[in-house]
Parts: C-alpha cells; structure tokens; sequence
C-alpha cells in the first residue's frame, strides 16, 4: 500500500497532541471545578453539562478526524498511476473562527451560516481546487487544496473557536497560510475568499493582502452578522453554552464579559473587509439569506481565468 499525499500522515501526529491537550484541560477543568467546593452550586453552574459524554464524543470526533486524515492521503492499492487533467481554479477558504463568530444576529449563528454559504460555493465550483484555513489570533491550513470537497466539508464541521486557543482576529496571518497553499506554477486562476465578522482585526492584514494580490490572487470577502451586534455566547468544548448562577441564585445562559464584568457585545465590522477586496481587485459581499454569499462569490469566481489541474489517479 502507499500513499498518493502522504505528507498528511503528519496531521496524526498532531491529533495525538490535540488529544493529550484536550485531556489535560478536562482534566483542569474538573480540577477547577472541584475547588469551588459547593455541591449545590457546582450543580447549578453545570448545569445540562454531561462530563463523560463530553469526553466520549470529543474521542469520537478525534477518531473521524483521524479517519478522515488517512482518507486525505489517499491509500491506494496498485501497481500503476496514471496522470489526468482536470481545469479549474485555485481556491482557498478562509474561516475565521474566532468566539465573536459564535453570535447569533445571523442565524443559527455566524459561524453556522458562514459553514452553509461554504457548502453552497462549494456546489458551485464543482470542478475547482478548494482548500481550508481556520483563524483566530493564529491561523493554519486546515484542508490543503483538494478536489475531494466532500472531504473539506466533513473537516470544516469540526471547526469551532476552541481550535485554536489564542484569541484574536488575525486575517493577515490567514492571508499568509492561504498564499503559501497555492501552486507556485500557477499564477493566474488564485483565489481567497474570507468569511469573517471583520471586528478587532490584528494589524497587517492590509499588508498582506497587497502580498497576496502581488502573488496573483484575488481576494473576495463575506461580510457575517449585523451592524447593531448581539452579545457573545460562553460556550464549552463541544460549543454549547454554559449557563451561569446569578446573585439571586437562578441559573441563567452564559455570556463573554469583559473585565469590567458586562457582557460583550459584537457586531459586524465591514471596513477592513472592504479594504482587504480593493486592494487585492476582489469584493466584498454581506452575508443576506442563506446562500446570497454563494451566489455573488460563484459570479465573481467566473472573472478569473482558468488553469488546469494536475492530479493522479492509482490504478
């Protein structure tokens, strides 16, 4: 047996240590909870949460992606390989999966909605090269560029703030991860299609935008929530959300606080997003009804010229 993309066997390794961090901060949690020392309050501050079905379904989840790894490398079993064409564009999926993208002025929630109008480009662009980066305040490629979009789309269901633990908005370093997960032979059919809230964004992205268009992509931009906001969530692992004790001893759902202790609100911010579109000869889109996005993303798309893709197949 050998491997067509063998490279993604490295991505177990990765899992092993996602998984021996996951269990170390479970571990933590529980041994921050057991110091509040209250039964009656422990009870009501987790409240809905079930400790080992969390651990068993994050095991789960591990396995697929395991399994879904292994089905990116592609075994094959044989003795030949034979070379075939296919045309179609270079596109790289930017995600932004910080925990503002969790808020609910867009339903089910931002991030939701930005995982429908991906499956919605996605449909779309059937014959195209599509690949996944994931960001927050870092950012890494999640699905290299592939033609298997069935295979992004099981991966990008795993894609949840607590991925990565460095809070943030860093769209330039996502910028920099698509750029260096296109083919250096192909100059002329690059595209980077952002989903992000656009609020708090790190320094340097307008920098690395002008790289990114230097480097021959085009970048297009989807705007996802509302102007007037809605407060953020606190979610566990599993992304459900926590539910807090209040003075007067109700339980009520969580939501992020500041350090003055009020509750964050989070609202679209669309000014970067449009500067990072026009400096690179792409646009900027708002998301509207579920699969608006999709739509003027596929029309822009049909703008860029077409190159041709080289893969094997095992026979």
């Amino acid at each position: 047996m050998s491997f067509a993309h063998a490279s993604w066997l490295w991505a177990l390794v990765g899992l092993l240590v996602l998984g021996l961090w996951l269990g170390r901060a479970e571990r933590r949690r529980r041994a921050d909870l057991a110091r509040l020392g209250e039964p009656g309050l422990l009870a009501g501050l987790t409240l809905g949460l079930d400790p080992a079905g969390r651990a068993r379904r994050r095991r789960y989840r591990l396995m697929a992606l395991a399994l879904l790894t292994l089905a990116l490398a592609r075994p094959q079993w044989g003795t030949s390989t034979e070379q075939v064409e296919r045309s179609g564009r270079q596109v790289m999926l930017v995600l932004d999966v910080s925990a503002s993208m969790l808020t609910a002025d867009l339903s089910p929630s931002r991030l939701e909605r930005a995982r429908l109008e991906i499956q919605a480009l996605l449909d779309r662009i059937s014959g195209d090269e599509a690949g996944l980066v994931l960001f927050s305040g870092a950012a890494f490629t999640q699905v290299p560029l592939t033609v298997d979009h069935s295979m992004l789309l099981g991966l990008l269901e795993l894609a949840r703030p607590q991925i990565i633990s460095r809070p943030g908005t860093s769209i330039g370093a996502a910028i920099d991860s698509a750029l260096a997960g296109f083919d250096e032979s192909r100059l002329d059919d690059r595209a980077i299609v952002i989903f992000s809230d656009g609020e708090d964004p790190e320094p340097g992205a307008i920098e690395a935008a002008k790289r990114a268009a230097d480097a021959g992509a085009v970048i297009f931009t989807v705007g996802l929530g509302t102007t007037e906001g809605a407060r953020i969530p606190d979610t566990n692992e599993a992304g459900q959300q926590l539910s807090r004790m209040t003075a007067g001893g109700t339980v009520e759902p969580a939501w992020i606080l500041d350090d003055a202790g009020r509750e964050v609100v989070s609202h679209l911010d669309e000014t970067v997003l449009r500067e990072i579109a026009a400096v690179s000869g792409g646009d900027y889109v708002r998301a509207g009804g579920v699969g608006s996005a999709a739509a003027a993303l596929a029309t822009d798309l049909d703008r860029l010229a077409r190159g041709e893709l080289a893969g094997s197949l095992g026979a």
